[in-house]
This record gives structure tokens, sequence and C-alpha cells, in this order.
């Protein structure tokens, strides 16, 4: 009880620092104008280094290393559900908290010992053990305190555990290279080889190239986390005895870290030796790797009759997604990152469902990721994953070569590289310093979370809060527009506007044979729909073509996935009191459902009804009436007198194929946004599911669509239940109309 009070306390904190934020950075655009032109300063600061020290070269050949080993994880994780944002907010955690945190640690356990006991134990025994629990400790911390920890993938274990290991590794290999070049480190190794890296290797760190080698940091990280993953799912089967897995691998990573900096136990030698000499922990992390994909699409599959699929697909796999954002990148840089939000909001649903407790599935439609305030970028495929790759490669390769003969390290933890730091950095001059300074500002601030702001630019998003006069593209002609951009827009904000354009080039290269009349959008009626809602409201009163035909004709059988002849029935008939009841209004309208102009007056007249009042709403025709019912008990004589208020009818003109796909509409778009909210009974069971959202109508109009959708057994999203329209505006009220205007 205490901890769990201690969590509600933390969450309701942090939300309301998260609000609070939100709702004052709109309000302080100097802030933004200093962070922009710090950012600016940073990057000048750091290029004019990169030419004029060695060190400036060292940092940005390990933070491409550090990239391109969370790349390498970012890429293979097929069903993840993280942001690009949330994950590199893992690597910067395992860099900037977890390794002075670790130092810090060590620190205190060895301050009553002598330096002797320091030398002796410290990397050989005290440093594994502190560094391996510590890189789990943002896993940990975040599974017990996020309302969306239960509905992770499996994936999703291994890319949080390989972040903070590979920022964890970036920190240390960056102080060994910068001290080893300073000549502060012993000589003595054998190899030589801390300062080797290869680049066709997977997860590689410099380690691996010791004598002792072991998987490092990012591998024996991921290993761990994903082992724990794997004991939440084993454990509603086997029980609390699951999470021996995790114990195990925790222990192996411990026993092969030990071994690789210097233990001489033999026991630990002798596990070493027989667990594969640290190479074998990678390749297990491997198998159980493509394991954790192979689950998470099963249990996708599981409930895909309850997720929204495209017209195509019959079953959810990795091979159909790559070749769909292959398909829609090669038709613009906009329908590409519209599919990978749709396949990452779909898994986030579809986790949920399965394996969220009753806070994540109260908060369906709200799972964002708490390290990065909205959207971000999912995978990169197709030529962006080549030209990343490229540049990273011809990148490390400079590098590397400037960074040769640097020197090697004796000792291999970040804790055993306190002193000799701290020496190296009393050693340095301010101007110096203050290069390390930017250098680390920019890389953490810009570099590592690029592509979250790639993906806003590309989607046509404001990537900052400041008021901008335009879109993306209106923006990229003001890239030399000097003091008033670089104020108003960071750097890594014009690079991702670059990148858009250079897209753009490569998409009209690639479609500069074919025919004028050929579509440059996919050939999938769900997804044309899908920009059609985002597309509408932007028109000036009138409607394009596509609209016409959309009026012309009933909608499309495939695209009323959750509509049923009970919805309908609900919509357009209304509820009727059973015949048999004991009720005087038995056999007529019971005042539930019906939301239909033409449908209602014919009910009225049919159960002698009486409309007492009409309300309407000039913007876009939304009615509200109130309906007086009125019988007598044919044995007492007595009169029953009942009236419902506020019962709000689609605008009059609208046929139910419309109104029927205005439903169905409202409900796909809140699974798009993650915004369906579950409704529980008083023991956890779940009742049904809400959606509110505003849709455009085949007039153009701005209409608001509420909702109850049915569940089925497992939880899975089965049909909808009712909806009815609402005033989408508060400002604009309800206007009384006369008969006459009926």
């Amino acid at each position: 009880m205490i901890f769990s009070g201690l969590r509600f306390k933390i969450r309701s904190a942090a939300d309301r620092i998260l609000l609070l934020w939100r709702k004052n950075i709109t309000k302080s655009p100097r802030l933004i104008q200093m962070y922009s032109l710090l950012a600016w300063v940073a990057l000048a600061a750091f290029i004019l280094s990169f030419f004029l020290m060695k060190e400036s070269r060292l940092l940005l050949f390990q933070a491409l290393a550090a990239f391109y080993v969370i790349w390498q994880l970012w890429i293979l994780a097929r069903s993840k559900t993280l942001s690009w944002g949330a994950y590199t907010g893992f690597l910067l955690i395992g860099a900037w908290i977890i390794a002075p945190l670790n130092t810090m640690l060590v620190s205190v356990i060895f301050m009553p010992l002598d330096a002797a006991a320091f030398a002796r134990w410290n990397a050989a025994l005290v440093a594994p053990i502190t560094e391996e629990i510590m890189k789990l400790a943002p896993l940990l911390l975040f599974l017990w305190i996020s309302r969306r920890a239960t509905s992770l993938s499996l994936t999703d274990f291994a890319l949080i555990g390989g972040a903070t290991g590979a920022g964890f590794q970036w920190a240390e290999e960056t102080l060994m290279r910068l001290q080893a070049n300073a000549g502060l480190l012993n000589q003595d190794e054998a190899s030589g080889g801390y300062l080797v890296w290869k680049l066709l290797r997977f997860l590689p760190s410099t380690d691996q190239e010791l004598a002792l080698s072991w998987a490092g940091h990012a591998a024996a990280t991921a290993l761990c986390a994903l082992g724990i993953g794997f004991a939440i799912r084993l454990r509603r089967t086997i029980g609390s005895s699951a999470y021996a897995l995790p114990v195990f691998l925790l222990l192996w990573a411990i026993a092969d870290h030990a071994v690789h900096n210097g233990s001489q136990t033999i026991w630990l030698n002798g596990l070493h030796t027989t667990l594969g000499s640290g190479s074998s922990m990678k390749i297990l992390f491997i198998l159980m790797f493509i394991a954790a994909i192979i689950r998470d699409y099963y249990d996708l599959n599981r409930v895909r009759n309850g997720l929204t699929l495209l017209p195509d697909e019959t079953r959810l796999k990795p091979s159909g997604e790559i070749y769909r954002s292959v398909k829609a990148f090669l038709n613009g840089p906009e329908r590409y990152i519209s599919l990978i939000r749709f396949y990452r909001t779909r898994r986030r649903v579809a986790f949920t469902l399965l394996y969220g407790k009753k806070e994540a599935k109260r908060r369906l439609g709200k799972l964002q990721d708490r390290m990065n305030t909205l959207q971000s970028l999912a995978s990169v495929t197709g030529v962006t994953l080549l030209g990343v790759l490229s540049l990273t490669a011809v990148g490390m390769t400079i590098l590397e070569a400037a960074a040769a003969g640097a020197g090697t390290a004796g000792t291999a933890c970040v804790s055993c590289l306190h002193s000799s730091g701290s020496i190296w950095w009393n050693s340095q001059s301010g101007w110096a310093k203050l290069a390390f300074f930017f250098g680390a500002f920019i890389l953490s601030c810009s570099f590592f979370p690029f592509w979250s702001t790639a993906g806003r630019a590309f989607a046509g998003e404001r990537t900052t809060a400041v008021q901008s006069t335009g879109d993306a593209d209106g923006v990229a002609s003001s890239l030399t527009g000097g003091i008033d951009y670089m104020l108003n827009h960071p750097p890594a904000h014009a690079a991702a506007l670059a990148l858009k354009q250079g897209m753009k080039r490569l998409q009209q290269s690639l479609h500069r044979d074919e025919t004028a009349g050929t579509a440059s959008s996919m050939s999938s009626e769900f997804e044309e729909d899908q920009r059609d809602q985002m597309e509408e409201p932007l028109e000036d009163n009138g409607t394009s073509s596509t609209k016409e035909k959309e009026n012309a004709s009933p909608a499309p059988a495939h695209v009323l996935r959750f509509t049923t002849d009970l919805t309908r029935s609900h919509v357009h008939d209304g509820g009727i009191t059973p015949p048999e009841s004991a009720s005087p209004f038995r056999g007529k309208w019971n005042f539930q459902g019906l939301h239909n102009w033409a449908e209602l007056i014919h009910v009225l007249e049919r159960d002698n009804y009486t409309l007492l009042t009409v309300e309407e709403l000039p913007e876009n025709g939304i009615r509200r009436v109130a309906v007086q019912r009125t019988a007598d008990n044919p044995v007492t004589g007595e009169i029953f007198t009942s009236v419902t208020y506020g019962k709000t009818i689609y605008p009059k003109h609208y046929t139910p194929a419309e109104i029927d796909l205005l439903g169905e509409r409202a409900l796909n778009k809140s699974i798009l946004g993650n915004r369906l909210e579950a409704i529980t009974d008083p023991k956890g069971q779940l009742l049904t599911y809400l959606f509110r959202e505003e849709v455009v109508g085949p007039d153009g109009k701005i209409i608001g669509v509420a909702g109850r959708v049915q569940p089925d057994t497992q939880g899975n999203l089965a049909a909808i239940h009712s909806h009815c329209p609402y005033n989408h505006r508060k400002s604009v009220s309800f206007r009384e109309i006369s008969s006459t205007d009926y």
C-alpha cells in the first residue's frame, strides 16, 4: 500500500508538471528562442572545434558509434510500440544519469576502505555488479511508474534495455578514448584493442577486441531486459518461477563482465568459459529477439479482428508492413510517416487490449510516451535507411582514422576512470571545456532525437511551439532568413526540412517517367478515407469531386467494419419497450437511440409522441429536441407522461448511409489517435469503450460524433453499439427553430 500510494503521488506530480509545461510553453516564446539560439551557437562551436581539437572528433566518432548501435536494434524490432524520442531518451538516461550515479554509488561503497581495496575489487567485482543492476534501473522504474508499462511489446523491453546500455557504453568508451588520447591510461593491454571498432558487427563495442571479450553493455542489458519481458509474459502460465530467467541472465552478464574486467576468480573464469567465453550471450540474445518478434505478431493476430486492418490485410506480418512502408515512402514522406504511425498505434491498441491492466485500459487512447511530448518518427526504411547507413559508415571510417593511435586503456569501467578523468578535465583549458559542453549539448539535444523532428517535418507539423506563418514547406523558403529564423527554429528543424525537400526531389525523379494520370498515393481506400478527414476541414465552402462521389453512392461495405444491423437499428430506429412489459408505453419508442431526423418524425407520428422543442446548430445543422410521450392505463385510467431532453439528431439532409459512415469514421479516428476510453465496473471488468471525435460530414461540415463500442469476451472491439452527434464547439450554442423550419 505504501508503494502504491507513492506511485500514485509520483504519477500525479508528473501529470501536473507535464500539463503545466504544455500550457505555458506556447506562452513563452523567448524560452524557445533562447534554446534555438543556444543550439545554433553550440553547433557552430562544435563544428569549429572539430577542425581544431582531436578530442571533438573522438566525441563525434563515439556518438556515431552509439547511434549505429541503437539504429540496428530499432530497424530489427518490427513489433515495437516505442517512439524514437522515447527510445533515444533511454540512451541519454544511460549516458547522463546512470553512468554518473554508478560512479557515485561505487565511491560510497569504497569510502570506508583504502585505495588498495578499490584497485583490487572495483573493476573485478563491484563495478560489474553495480553497472549491470544500475543499467536495468530505468526499465524497472518505467515498469513501476508508467501507466502503459503493462502494454509494452516484448521487443520494447529489448529496445529500452539496449538503449540504456548503449548510452552507458557511449559514456564509458568516450571517457576511455579521451583519456587514452591524453596518455593517462595504462598501456599494458596485449591487443591494444580498446580503440578497435568494427562496423560490420551486430551491436558492436570496443570491448569485444580484448582477449577476454564479452557481449558489450548494449547487448548484455538488452538481453536482461528482454528476459524481464519474457518473465512478465510467462508469469501468467508458470507463476513467479518465470523470474528465474532474468535473474539467471543478470548473473551471467555480471560474471562475463567481471572476467572481462580482469577478475582472477577461478569459478568465474570457469563459468565464463563454460558459457561460451563471452560470445554465446549475443547469440542467445539474437535467438530470444527473434522469438520475441514471433510472439508479438502471434499476439497481434490473436486480436486482429478487433483492430483496423488495411483492405488487403488478412494477417499481420512484418513482411507485409515493410512492403507497404517502402511503397508509401516512394509516394511521399507524408504518406510514409502516416502509415508508420498507424502501424505503431495499432500495435499499442492490441497490446493494451491483451495485456494492459485496468489503469492502462482506462487510458487506452492516451498511451503517449512521457519522455517525448507528441509525435515521433518510427523506423526509416527504403532509400532513407540506405542513406543513413552509408553516411554513418563513411563518417565512422573517416573518424576511425582520425582517432587511431590514441593509445590504450588499462581499465574497463566508468568508476575506474573517475580519478584519471578528473586529472584530464582539470588539464583542459576553458575554451576546450566550453567546446566539450557545446558538443555534448548538440549531440544530446539535436543529433540523437533528430528523427523525431524529421518525422514531424515529414508529416507537415510544426516542430516548435513558436507560432509560424506557414507549414513546413513555407518555412523551407526561409532557411536563409538569418537571425529571425534561427531564433525560432533549432538546427534539427532546418536539417529536417532540408531532408524533406531532398526526399521530395527523389520522389519526383522516381516518378518522372510515369504517366501524368498515375496517382501518387497508395491504392488503399482506407487510407484515402483517413486522408479526406484531414484535408476536408482545410477547404473553403465547397466540396471536392471525392466528396461528390461519396455522396452519390452509399458507403462501401468494407469501410463499415464495426457497423452492424444492431448499430443501424439503434441509431435509425431507436429502442422499443417490450410489448409484454407492464409499461404503459409497451411496443413504443423508449427514448433510447434514434438520431435520424426522418425516422424521428416517423416514430413520433407512429407512437403519437409530441415534439416540444427543436434547436439547431447554425454551423452544421445538428439538432437537439425535446420529446414528450403520454399514455393512459386502460384499467385505472391514470395518465402517464414523461419527457426526454437533449436528444441530439444528425442534420436532417443526411442519409442513413452517410450517418453510418460518420460513426465508422469517428471510431477509426479514435483508434488511430489512441483516444478510446475503456469503461469498467467496480470489479475491474471491461464493460464498453467510448469514443468522441470530430469528423467531416458529406457536406464538408465538421460534425462531432460520440459513441459506444461493445467489446467481445476477450476485450477486443466487436461492434459499435450506438453513436450520436454532439456540439464540438462550446462557444456556439443551439438556437431554437420554429415548426415552419423543421
